[in-house]
């Protein structure tokens, strides 16, 4: 029996550690956990704040926990004891150096502790630049997590109330203006609108998974524009690296010039003009003194909402550094119930009106529900034969409703920057896509309709520079007049004034510009379109339908232009002669009649002429006259 001295009672493990003095080496090891506590403490606060909203991570990205485990597995530091009783004193130490808050270390004793400060700026700087080396192949920069809920649907029962709807709408209502009389046409651009790309601007715009990024960093999609903002040298040393394999089989991308990365990243992001918008109903988040303030509890939770994001992202591959979460808080002012206050998108208040309605619809019983339906569609709103499920729905898309109550933000562009801004232009990429056929575009993806408009723009652009210098009479490439032409299909020689001259078939679109450009017409209508040049006479060209011949100088100078239409296989008709020589534009080849005639007798011999007599030489009169009326009116 043990005396109620205690002596002659076994030691205890407690006693052990103490009398062999491993105690106190333990609490002096726990000690050491400082540097990373301090390091951790930004994220831990972040996630204490966020966890009444359901957010559970327990070693969120770069807070303490999360580093003391990559520093443990990179040999920095040493594994926590196992044994219990050594573990105890080690927790011990750690506490007694210190005693904060759960969450982190106090401005205060960060200033008391200079040297265990530098420590923890060294260890985090140690780890960043430990983990920009971990690059995963193909994730680099975000604003949004994959999944993320973007804001786009119907909003109080109003279309188009978010900028990514507007967007998507201008490029529904631009099809038929493209595609002008082809119907079928116009449906499938609208089509493309309504699924592949509504599929990018919900689900992959600004995320880790965003395919318009990678074509840009890859150098599928490149203008004159984005390499303002993105240099090529930039873009060449975000690949510069080495792919390893661990002995899982992973492959892990080592970069040589990781800084490239960032500095994309921190222009990229800011362009998007992606911004969340955490909708709280809560009075809490307003400041009850100030009417256009958010409490101090408001804006801890926009950063605490932006620290769970970037939590969010970092587990999805991404480096912290990379991160660039844009976050707002909006809410109902404490001193005026009827403003809406905050730092969200211009279509953040129509969004917490919504929610507010869509909360109040839903206590409502089935009568009730429908008694308000009828008093909203007497007032005017937009309900339509819409079941009560569907009212529901109008008011606020469910997957909205249910971001909001789990206190996660709602995505939407507030200004998109250039040259994202004229990289998504809606026109533009309608352009392109009235130039793709129609099983082409069914497999066309959004980011492939993209590199196809910059690179249309880019050439548009190209070819008005080249425009501008012919029509100055400013020197060009000799090649600008001979791409896209034929040989000789008839040569004059010195016994006909003009020798050196040559007719000669225009056979591609684009060479019809500088053509038009030269002599001061509208032939290369057919490939830049305008009044006169529908699709369906510009997709004629490609067929042969309509065919273009050039009479050139002996410096392969256009000085005239015929026009014909193929009425079949056999039966040309000419329906335009235009020019006497460089910018002379719509006027009758007097100096060069003999040489239309000799042509048009010899090499075409069409079955009439439809050019407006006050457009013809009476030489051209005669033989237009010679062939009769046109075919296509007998």
């Amino acid at each position: 029996m043990t005396p109620k001295s205690g002596k002659g009672r076994k030691e205890g493990p407690i006693s052990q550690q103490l009398k062999s003095g491993e105690a106190y080496t333990n609490m002096a090891k726990g000690v050491t956990e400082l540097p990373y506590d301090i390091a951790g403490a930004p994220v831990d606060l972040a996630t204490m704040l966020m966890r009444p909203f359901g957010y559970s991570t327990e070693k969120p990205v770069m807070g303490s926990d999360f580093i003391k485990e990559k520093m443990t597995k990179l040999g920095v530091r040493p594994e926590p004891p196992a044994d219990p009783t050594a573990k105890g004193f080690y927790t011990a130490g750690e506490l007694l150096s210190n005693l904060t808050n759960p969450a982190g270390v106090t401005r205060a004793v960060v200033k008391g502790a200079q040297k265990t400060g530098e420590a923890a700026t060294a260890v985090a700087k140690d780890f960043q630049d430990y983990n920009r080396q971990l690059t995963v192949p193909g994730a680099s920069y975000a604003v949004r997590p994959i999944g993320s809920t973007v804001m786009s649907g119907p909003v109080g029962f109003n279309q188009g109330v978010s900028n990514i709807d507007e967007l998507l709408s201008k490029g529904v209502s631009n099809a038929r203006s493209v595609a002008g009389q082809d119907a079928d046409m116009a449906d499938r651009i609208k089509s493309f609108w309504d699924t592949k790309a509504r599929n990018y601007f919900t689900r992959q715009f600004g995320t880790p998974d965003d395919p318009v990024m990678d074509a840009i960093i890859k150098k599928r999609i490149k203008s004159i524009g984005l390499e303002g903002m993105f240099p090529e040298y930039m873009i060449d040393q975000i690949a510069v690296g080495k792919t390893r394999i661990n002995d899982q089989g992973q492959e892990r991308f080592f970069a040589k010039y990781p800084r490239a990365m960032e500095d994309f990243a921190a222009k990229y992001d800011p362009a998007t003009g992606l911004k969340g918008n955490v909708i709280s109903t809560d009075a809490a988040m307003s400041s009850p003194k100030y009417e256009y303030l958010l409490s101090d509890q408001g804006q801890a939770l926009g950063r605490a909402a932006a620290a769970a994001e970037a939590d969010r992202m970092s587990m999805q591959g991404l480096r912290p550094e990379l991160i660039n979460t844009r976050v707002g808080v909006v809410a109902r002012s404490g001193t005026n119930p009827e403003r809406i206050i905050g730092d969200g998108t211009k279509s953040a208040d129509a969004l917490l009106q919504a929610f507010e309605e869509a909360q109040a619809y839903k206590k409502l019983s089935p009568e009730q529900q429908v008694e308000w339906a009828n008093e909203q569609f007497g007032m005017g709103r937009n309900l339509g034969f819409m079941d009560q499920a569907n009212v529901g729905k109008n008011i606020l898309p469910d997957n909205i409703v249910t971001a909001i109550e789990k206190g996660e933000p709602v995505y939407d562009v507030g200004i998109m920057a250039k040259p994202l801004e004229d990289l998504f232009k809606p026109s533009s990429i309608n352009a392109f896509l009235a130039t793709v056929p129609a099983r082409e575009m069914k497999n066309m993806r959004f980011e492939d309709a993209v590199a196809g408009a910059v690179k249309m723009n880019e050439l548009a652009t190209q070819r008005q520079v080249m425009i501008d210098r012919i029509r100055a009479g400013k020197p060009v490439p000799d090649k600008v007049f001979s791409d896209g032409v034929s040989k000789p299909l008839l040569q004059f020689g010195e016994d006909s004034g003009l020798d050196g001259f040559a007719w000669k078939r225009i056979e591609k679109r684009e060479a019809t510009v500088p053509e038009g450009a030269y002599v001061g017409h509208s032939v290369g209508g057919y490939e830049t379109g305008g009044i006169g040049y529908t699709t369906e006479k510009r997709n004629g060209f490609n067929t042969g339908q309509w065919q273009v011949y050039t009479l050139r100088d002996n410096r392969n100078r256009p000085v005239n232009t015929v026009e014909v239409k193929m009425l079949d296989e056999v039966t040309p008709v000419v329906t335009q002669i235009k020019g006497n020589g460089r910018a002379t534009g719509n006027v009758p080849a007097e100096k060069y009649d003999g040489a239309v005639l000799r042509f048009l007798q010899t090499y075409l011999k069409p079955a009439a002429i439809e050019e407006k007599d006050e457009l013809l030489t009476p030489l051209l009169q005669n033989y237009k006259a010679e062939l009769g009326s046109s075919p296509r009116y007998r």
